[in-house]
């Protein structure tokens, strides 16, 4: 299978994986510049050997040259009997065990297989893996501009063989001897999520005009989105969509269906361990205070407990200590933001849970591996670990460094869990959504609390372990910004809780905790 591949992080992963477990043998990339993780993730799947990728940074889109040239040595160089040109957001999809298995069916003089294609519509929905989300499938046979969506064509592998832009057409020997592969189909994903939707047309138009003596209409649609007005592109968005009401108007009309196959598959991979990483993820925003989260990092990496570690970096400053992510942000999103756009990338790797976590801690020994036990022990929606900080639900009698804590295997059920960490299982996302930026977008001291909340409205349990300890050294990041201001933090948690929940907030958070104090020791030192 070939692929060319420009800022596809949310989906490459899953593309290779679940191509390779469908019967591809291996995949050849051409990766044309890419700015985000791509090329970290490709180096990651990689290692197996069945995928093999070529760097080479271009501002134009001679899509047809570069697959040509993939096609030849898919062939030569690999002995491809069959080569399959897909996108990183389609996924090739047979009624039969395999697409081996498939293409076996294929009768010895045909040389070329067109395959149609479908869109599924993009999700509202922001909190959960792509594959979740995306659901309702368009059976129109047409784009989200209304034009018709071509089959894309796959050959045997020989020599000579010429491809169209876009896989839409092929020339060379014996590529007029076409048919059709009854229960063979591709399933396009094209809108992940707004904004990912929205970078890849403009990326695509400023290729396509670097690019001289293009056809006429390859690219005729980003050209249109980009170059049109801007509210073209949102409006466009707003109507590819899914809502409620369009799956009901679509399921009248026959255009929309509920198709679960892609999702199934998705997770019975992953469940098998054949789809995305299946570790835990650690989301850590920061901005500046470098040393802090080099620390950190250090504890982590002296547990040797399988994570992965994504630094969301809201100074843009950070250089990484290990093999940690770096993932920029073109502002500072504070806390709240910052710790969602750390969600948003690791949900589309696979990860089973994610650990938020504040720079400004000192870790205990087995402190992840400990959380990661006391959320598969107690089945609790949200987990945090012992403390020697502000809120006393968390703290024990133990005060001293981190590194000297001995674990225990005891947890007890809390009203709620202070932001510095927490550990969410991914079903506790995926039902509950993300961290409200919204509500607390600078100090985020609240959103903790109705993140809590909204754990325990769903049936959801919080739980503090004492398996895994912190040391928090008390605010170190946000307390060096000029803005900080310890007591606004408060007053911006007290009208946020009050809006969302009610003048009577701290009953509802604490119903069912009559022994928990209420007052931590910031909000008594405020109160003095």
């Amino acid at each position: 299978m070939t692929v060319c591949v420009r800022d596809e992080q949310d989906v490459i992963r899953a593309f290779v994986d679940y191509h390779l477990a469908a019967g591809v043998d291996h995949i050849l990339v051409r990766d044309t510049g890419s700015t985000d993780q791509t090329l970290r993730i490709l180096g990651e799947v990689a290692a197996g050997g069945q995928v093999s990728v070529v760097v080479e940074p271009r501002p134009d889109f001679d899509q047809s040259a570069w697959v040509t040239e993939l096609a030849h040595v898919a062939w030569a160089q690999h002995g491809a009997d069959w080569v399959l040109h897909g996108d990183a957001d389609e996924f090739w999809w047979t009624r039969h065990p395999d697409l081996k298995a498939a293409f076996e069916r294929v009768p010895a003089e045909v040389v070329a297989v067109p395959v149609p294609r479908t869109n599924f519509l993009m999700s509202a929905e922001e909190a959960g893996r792509w594959w979740e989300r995306l659901t309702v499938r368009d059976l129109s046979g047409l784009n989200w501009q209304g034009r018709t969506l071509h089959p894309k064509f796959c050959h045997r592998g020989r020599a000579g063989v010429v491809v169209d832009h876009g896989a839409m057409g092929l020339s060379g020997p014996g590529t007029e001897r076409v048919a059709p592969l009854p229960g063979l189909e591709i399933l396009h994903v094209p809108g992940r999520t707004r904004r990912q939707f929205a970078g890849k047309v403009h990326r695509g138009a400023t290729a396509l005009a670097s690019t001289a003596g293009l056809p006429d209409g390859v690219g005729s649609t980003w050209r249109a989105l980009a170059g049109g007005d801007p509210g073209q592109l949102s409006s466009l968005l707003d109507a590819a969509t899914m809502q409620a009401a369009n799956l009901a108007d679509g399921s009248r009309s026959g255009t929309l269906v509920r198709d679960l196959r892609l999702a199934h598959a998705m997770d019975g991979l992953r469940q098998a361990g054949r789809l995305g990483r299946e570790d835990p993820a650690v989301i850590i925003p920061v901005y500046g205070q470098q040393h802090l989260t080099h620390a950190v990092v250090a504890d982590l990496e002296r547990d040797g407990y399988p994570c992965a570690v994504y630094v969301v970096d809201n100074g843009g400053d950070y250089e990484p200590a290990a093999s940690e992510y770096v993932l920029r942000q073109e502002r500072n999103l504070h806390w709240a933001g910052g710790v969602n756009a750390g969600l948003l990338f690791a949900q589309d790797q696979g990860h089973p849970c994610y650990a938020l976590l504040n720079n400004d801690v000192r870790l205990s020994t087995g402190f992840l591996a400990g959380l990661v036990q006391a959320w598969e022990h107690t089945g609790a929606a949200l987990v945090g670990p012992a403390y020697d900080r502000n809120w006393p639900q968390q703290r024990t009698g133990y005060t001293g460094p981190a590194a000297d804590f001995q674990p225990v295997a005891r947890e007890r059920e809390v009203p709620f869990l202070d932001g510095t960490c927490l550990l969410l299982p991914h079903d506790t996302l995926r039902t509950v959504g993300l961290i409200d930026q919204t509500t607390w977008p600078r100090y985020g001291w609240g959103a903790d609390k109705d993140y809590a909340l909204r754990v325990r409205s769903t049936g959801g349990r919080v739980a503090v372990s004492e398996r895994a300890y912190l040391n928090h050294l008390g605010r170190q990041t946000a307390a060096t910004a000029a803005w900080y201001d310890e007591a606004e933090a408060e007053a911006e948690n007290d009208s946020g809780m009050a809006a969302k929940w009610g003048p009577d907030w701290p009953d509802r958070l604490y119903h069912g905790f009559d022994d928990v104090p209420r007052a931590g020791l910031v909000q008594l030192r405020l109160a003095r």
